[in-house]
């Protein structure tokens, strides 16, 4: 019997105003208190890289003061070492669990740049960090070498993989020994035997009992093929899915709208 860790990757919830709607992401979170260990609000999926300062901060601190014994990782998703910062001192001030960074944006960003971002963040906060390991957002990816560098920092704590390649996958035991804990950001990869600590995938947004199930049916092909169903049934390899998800959620009316940030007010 394995137990490995569901973070949900929570998405970010509008009122018709285009505030986060506070009774929204109460009605997310009394869902997951039974199947997570916790979320991380403003990644990806909670449209992070597209909210404003305010929309940002309201839904990290409807997170944390509904956590329920839920861990909070805010997700911050902006393009340079500075913004990052700005962002981090608010999450301190909110009293987040940590912090999942991407690199800096751009395709010319090198892998020293990559490696100063992470190790100037961490000098200059208290936070424990996460590494999001991604490309098409930041528009880069780092190296096995710059993974390994950056996870060596004191309060380097896990990383999100969802990297096209398998390179933390391979090197697993690597980051096991630097106490990084790993967690796989795919569907597909729910039902594995690989020795990671979790998951944080968007559809334990929807089915949340379902994917801590699969993090205990180590290669049950019948639960990964219900898995791939309902991917497919809720559009989760689309580019907006987080859209999908949220129409998903709005028909169950545990969310008030169904409007995504990208939309003007």
């Amino acid at each position: 019997m394995h137990d490995k860790q569901i973070l949900v990757p929570i998405v970010t919830p509008f009122n018709d105003r285009m505030d986060v709607c506070r009774q929204s992401v109460v009605n997310i979170m009394s869902r997951l208190y039974d199947h997570a260990y916790g979320v991380v609000p403003c990644l990806t999926s909670g449209e992070g890289w597209c909210l404003d300062s305010h929309q940002w901060s309201d839904m990290v601190r409807y997170c944390v003061s509904n956590a329920g014994g839920l861990k909070v990782i805010a997700g911050i998703e902006k393009a340079t070492t500075a913004e990052v910062l700005r962002f981090v001192k608010i999450a301190q001030s909110l009293g987040v669990d940590g912090v999942m960074l991407t690199t800096p944006f751009g395709k010319n960003v090198t892998q020293p740049q990559m490696l100063e971002h992470f190790r100037e963040v961490h000098h200059q906060s208290e936070c424990d960090l996460w590494i999001y390991h991604e490309q098409p957002l930041s528009n880069n990816l780092l190296t096995l070498e710059s993974l390994l560098a950056i996870s060596s920092l004191p309060r380097v704590t896990g990383i999100k993989d969802s990297g096209e390649d398998h390179a933390i996958i391979d090197n697993i035991e690597r980051f096991d020994e630097l106490n990084v804990k790993v967690y796989h950001g795919w569907e597909n990869r729910l039902v594995i035997g690989e020795k990671v600590t979790g998951n944080i995938v968007s559809l334990s947004n929807l089915e949340p009992a379902i994917c801590q199930q699969a993090t205990r049916c180590v290669s049950d092909l019948d639960l990964q093929s219900k898995i791939d169903s309902l991917c497919e049934k809720f559009s989760l390899t689309e580019v907006d899915w987080y859209r999908h998800v949220k129409n998903e959620l709005w028909q169950r009316g545990v969310i008030s709208t169904q409007r995504i940030a990208a939309e003007p007010s």
